[in-house]
């Protein structure tokens, strides 16, 4: 009898002494997503394509990461640099050349022409600058009854915070 109560109890302690030793850890990882992605082109002059009349030329970037559903919630902005270190926003008017962009699911097209118009020569090397900035599309929070000027309310609704930063 002693030798089963001996065993009931050394079971009693190994069982106490394991469970209560277990830790619950909650782990909480931040997750950090880049906000805007740039991606730099070098552009030759053969690499532009005349139209109506070679008073007007275009070039086509392919951008994979522009994708259909980036391209109607995204930003994209694009720059030109003509010299090192240098960039300028599109659309933009320099030296009577007027230069604009538009996008499309995986490409962004860059038009330059003239002003006024003439014939013009293909344009110089130059590096264009694309930076693509993630957005989310929260005009549909505004259907599901969400106050769009509370801004607790948007935060809740996407599940985001506000996170102060201390700056040095």
């Amino acid at each position: 009898m002693k030798r089963i109560t001996l065993i009931i109890c050394s079971l009693l302690v190994i069982l106490g002494a394991t469970t209560s030793c277990q830790e619950h850890v909650t782990e909480v990882t931040e997750v950090y997503t880049t906000p805007a992605r740039t991606i730099i082109f070098d552009l030759n002059s053969s690499k532009w394509t005349p139209y109506d009349n070679s008073t007007a030329f275009y070039t086509a970037l392919n951008v994979p990461e522009l994708t259909s559903s980036f391209n109607d919630i995204g930003g994209v902005l694009v720059y030109i640099s003509r010299a090192v270190g240098v960039y300028e926003a599109l659309p933009m008017t320099y030296d009577n050349f007027a230069y604009s962009f538009s996008t499309t699911p995986g490409a962004i097209r860059i038009d330059v022409q003239t002003i006024p118009v003439k014939t013009m020569s293909r344009p110089e090397f130059m590096q264009v600058k694309v930076v693509l900035i993630d957005a989310e599309d929260i005009s549909m929070l505004k259907e599901k009854g969400i106050d769009l000027k509370d801004i607790k309310a948007v935060q809740k609704a996407l599940g985001t915070t506000e996170k102060y930063v201390p700056v040095n």
